[in-house]
C-alpha cells in the first residue's frame, strides 16, 4: 500500500517537474531583462568581483552605494555567479535567471507538498499545474527579480509550518528561520507570512500548546538571519543601510513617492486581465466548497495567503505589479479545489494523458524550437558585440541623457561589459572630456539628429545605429582599432 502511494506521488511530481521544464526553463538564455531584474543582476555581478557583502553598488557613476534593498537576494545570486567562475563558466542570461528559475520550480513544489499534507495528490497536482498557468508567475519568475524569491521563502515558510502542524513540532524552527531570510529579502512585505499563519491557526483553532516549548527557539532562528546583516551593517556602516532602506523603501514608497491618488483596484485589474481562468475556478472551487458546507483547510490557507498580501499592497500608493507576486501559489491553492468532480479513475487517466502529452511537446521543442529566444533591449546588443570586438583596449564609454537617470543602460553595460557607463546631459559636453584615448558615446538616435552641428565641429564618428540608440565614436577615424568579433 505505501509503495503504490509512492508510486502515485512520484507520477504526480515527476508530471510537474516536466511541466517546469517546459514552462519555466524553456528558452532562458536571452541577456536582456526588465529594469528591476537588470539592475538586481549587475549590483550581484559587482558583488561576486568585489565581496563586500555589506557596500553593494551598481556602478561608479549611478547608485555608487545600493542600499535600495536588505541583502539576501543578492547574496545567494552573487554566490551562484561565484561557483560558475569557480568553472571558468562566463556569467550568462541563464546563469543569471538560475536563482528565480530554482526559486519557481521550489515554489510549484512547495505548493504541491503544501497542498499534498493538507488533502490527496490529486487537489496538489491541480493547484501545481494552475500555478505553472499564471502568466505572472511566469512572467516573474523567470527574470531576477527579488519577489520570485521572497515567493519561493514564503512558500517554505508555510509548508514547514504545516509539517510542525501534521508532522513534529521541530520544523517550528525552520519556520523561523525561513521567516528571517523572507525578512532580510525583501523586508516587512514578509509580515504576510506570519499573518497567513495566525489567521489559519485560529480558522482552524490549531492547538498551539504543542508549539509552546519551539516557539521561543523559533524565534531565535528567526533572529538569525537579521542578526547577519543589522549586526555588521551596525558594525561597518553606522546602522546607513538598514536607517536608509527604512526611510526610502518603507515610509517613502509606502507615501506613493509623490502620487497623491490611491488605486485600490489595481490588483484586481492585474488579476481579471492575465488570471481570468484562475479567478474563475477560483469562483466555482467557492461554490463548490460552500454547496458541500465544507471549506477544505487548503483553501481556506489559500484564501488568508492571498489576502494577505493583495489587501496591503492594495491600500499603498505606490503599486507595481510584481509586488503581489508571493500571493499566486496561494490564488492556485483556492483554485485547484475545482477538480473535486473528478473521480480517482478520471484523474489518474488524465495525469497520465498529461505526461505523454509534456513528453512530446518536449520532444518536438527539441528538434523544431531551438534553445533561443528574441532579446529585450535588443537595440543595445549590436552595440554590445561592436564594443566587445575591441578586445585589449582600453576605451570609455559615455551616454546622452537628459532628463531620467539611464538606470537600464547602465545596469546593462555594467553586466555584460564591465563597463561604468559616464553620464553627459547633451553631446557638447561628452565631446570636451576626453578621458582617454578612445571614447564612445551612446546617445538616442532622435537626439543624434538635434546634435549634427557638434557632430560636425568635434571629430566624432557615427559608428552604428541600432533600434532607438546610435553609437558614436570621439578621434580620428585611424585610431579606431581592428575589430575582433566574437
Amino acid at each position: 500500500m505505501i509503495e503504490e502511494k509512492n508510486k502515485d506521488l512520484l507520477s504526480s511530481l515527476s508530471l510537474i517537474f516536466l511541466l517546469c521544464v517546459v514552462c519555466l526553463w524553456w528558452a532562458k538564455n536571452t541577456k536582456g531583462f526588465h529594469l528591476d531584474p537588470m539592475i538586481y543582476t549587475a549590483v550581484s555581478k559587482n558583488l561576486s568581483n568585489d565581496h563586500r557583502y555589506f557596500n553593494l553598488t551598481l556602478s561608479k557613476t549611478l547608485f555608487p552605494v545600493f542600499r535600495e534593498h536588505p541583502p539576501f537576494f543578492f547574496w545567494i545570486q552573487s554566490l551562484i555567479f561565484d561557483f560558475f567562475k569557480i568553472l571558468k563558466i562566463p556569467l550568462s542570461g541563464f546563469i543569471a535567471r538560475l536563482l528565480p528559475l530554482l526559486s519557481s520550480t521550489g515554489t510549484v513544489v512547495s505548493v504541491f507538498f503544501i497542498v499534498f499534507f493538507l488533502s490527496d495528490i490529486k487537489f496538489a497536482t491541480a493547484s501545481s499545474i494552475l500555478l505553472l498557468l499564471s502568466p505572472q508567475f511566469l512572467k516573474y519568475g523567470t527574470d531576477p527579480f527579488i519577489e520570485s524569491f521572497l515567493t519561493f521563502l514564503s512558500s517554505l515558510t508555510i509548508l514547514t509550518f504545516i509539517l510542525a502542524e501534521k508532522k513534529s513540532p521541530k520544523w517550528l524552527l525552520l519556520t523561523g528561520l525561513f521567516s528571517g531570510f523572507a525578512a532580510i529579502t525583501k523586508g516587512p512585505v514578509f509580515l504576510f507570512i506570519p499573518f497567513t499563519v495566525l489567521f489559519y491557526s485560529i480558522c482552524y483553532r490549531i492547538d498551539l500548546k504543542k508549539f509552546l516549548p519551539w516557539i521561543l527557539p523559533s524565534f531565535v532562528f528567526f533572529l538569525i538571519p537579521l542578526a547577519l546583516w543589522i549586526i555588521p551593517d551596525i558594525l561597518i556602516n553606522k546602522g546607513e543601510w538598514l536607517l536608509f532602506f527604512i526611510k526610502k523603501q518603507i515610509i517613502y514608497s509606502s507615501a506613493g513617492r509623490g502620487i497623491t491618488r490611491v488605486n485600490p483596484f489595481k490588483y484586481i485589474y492585474v488579476l481579471l486581465i492575465y488570471h481570468p481562468h484562475i479567478l474563475i475556478l477560483s469562483i466555482v472551487s467557492l461554490y463548490t466548497a460552500i454547496k458541500n458546507k465544507k471549506i477544505p483547510s487548503f483553501v481556506t490557507l489559500g484564501l488568508i495567503w492571498s489576502l494577505s498580501v493583495i489587501l496591503p499592497f492594495s491600500i499603498m500608493k505606490w503599486k507595481l505589479e510584481h509586488y503581489i507576486h508571493p500571493s499566486y501559489p496561494a490564488i492556485s491553492m483556492v483554485a485547484g479545489y475545482s477538480v473535486s468532480f473528478l473521480k480517482e479513475e478520471t484523474f489518474l487517466k488524465l495525469r497520465a494523458s498529461l505526461k505523454r502529452l509534456v513528453v512530446i511537446i518536449i520532444s518536438l521543442l527539441l528538434i523544431l524550437y531551438p534553445i533561443k529566444q528574441e532579446d529585450r533591449l535588443k537595440s543595445f546588443f549590436p552595440i554590445l558585440t561592436y564594443l566587445k570586438g575591441l578586445k585589449g583596449t582600453d576605451f570609455e564609454l559615455s551616454i546622452i541623457r537628459k532628463k531620467d537617470p539611464p538606470w537600464q543602460e547602465t545596469a546593462f553595460f555594467k553586466t555584460w561589459l564591465d563597463k561604468d557607463l559616464i553620464i553627459y546631459s547633451n553631446l557638447e559636453s561628452a565631446t570636451s572630456n576626453l578621458k582617454s584615448e578612445y571614447k564612445f558615446i551612446i546617445i538616442n538616435t532622435e537626439e543624434l539628429k538635434k546634435e549634427e552641428k557638434i557632430i560636425k565641429k568635434t571629430k566624432t564618428t557615427l559608428i552604428l545605429r541600432s533600434g532607438d540608440y546610435s553609437l558614436l565614436f570621439i578621434g580620428d577615424k585611424d585610431y579606431l582599432p581592428y575589430l575582433n568579433f566574437d
